[in-house]
């Protein structure tokens, strides 16, 4: 995955993250987005450590990706005015 590519899926889930924390109410939706959240920070910390470590940067990279892809469908389901307590 090319640097620029993986630095604007990182800023990505940085905005994400942040929306996830600013605008889901209670219940489930919480929920859904304190996971979203963790799999950001985990895609963080490894992106982190990947510019740190040359040797394995590729393979930390692309671990950070996966994370963020996990968390892309959880951030999906905790905004859902289901998951927040309300309908629509």
């Amino acid at each position: 995955m090319g640097r620029r590519l993986l630095g604007a899926s990182m800023a990505a889930g940085l905005g994400l993250g942040a929306v996830l924390l600013g605008g889901c109410g209670g219940g489930n939706g919480l929920s859904l987005a304190e996971q979203a959240c963790g799999h950001v920070h985990t895609s963080l910390a490894l992106y982190e450590e990947s510019l740190r470590d040359p040797a394995n940067q590729a393979a930390l990279q692309q671990r950070a990706a996966t994370q963020l892809r996990v968390a892309l469908p959880l951030a999906a389901a905790a905004t859902r005015p289901t998951a927040r307590g309300t309908r629509s």
